[in-house]
């Protein structure tokens, strides 16, 4: 014969209760993006270059650009295609900024970005910079051109929960960009 109204009714009441599972699961994934969301860092890494006839200055920011902060779990630092230890970088960038005959002040600064260091969300690290000032007239081409296109900076950092990205400056394809590690 059919189903009795009991057998309706308890059917009725277990798709309804499948749904209401289904839409619950739905709404904890949704609350779950919306919590990784809120910490999101997301650094961006950029050079900076300005010349007249008698200063150059340039350097490269990172700027966290994100909601929340970067946990730095790992730095890459290269030139001319060339992992190398920052110092030597730093250490070449000074000895080959400039004619020396030329310079009347040269300035930099370095702040190391390093495993276990933090960038708060809003924030800019200036990572590299060079001031110079001349005596007499500077080199025909600013410094800013012959080394940021040699520099290369790869950041690898995470968010307060866990979730990993890349930034990186000069990357092997040329182009600046952030991915997510998965």
């Amino acid at each position: 014969r059919g189903l009795n109204q009991r057998s309706v009714i308890a059917l009725m009441a277990t798709v309804i209760s499948v749904c209401a599972f289904c839409v619950s699961v739905y709404q904890t994934q949704l609350a779950r993006r919306q919590q990784l969301a809120s910490v999101w860092p997301y650094l961006s890494i950029g050079g900076y270059g300005t010349a007249n006839s008698t200063s150059q200055s340039w350097g490269l920011r990172v700027v966290n650009n994100g909601l929340g902060p970067a946990i730095i779990e790992s730095v890459k630092v290269g030139f001319a295609g060339q992992a190398q230890p920052f110092q030597k970088i730093v250490d070449s960038l000074y000895i080959k900024t400039t004619r020396m005959d030329s310079l009347k002040t040269l300035n930099y600064s370095i702040n190391e970005i390093e495993r276990g260091n933090v960038i708060s969300a809003g924030s800019t690290v200036e990572w590299l910079s060079f001031d110079l000032q001349f005596s007499s007239t500077p080199p025909g081409e600013p410094a800013s051109k012959r080394f940021l296109p040699n520099l290369q900076l790869v950041i690898q950092y995470k968010s307060l929960y866990g979730e990993r990205w890349e930034s990186c400056f000069n990357c092997s394809d040329g182009t600046e960009s952030v991915r997510k590690i998965e």
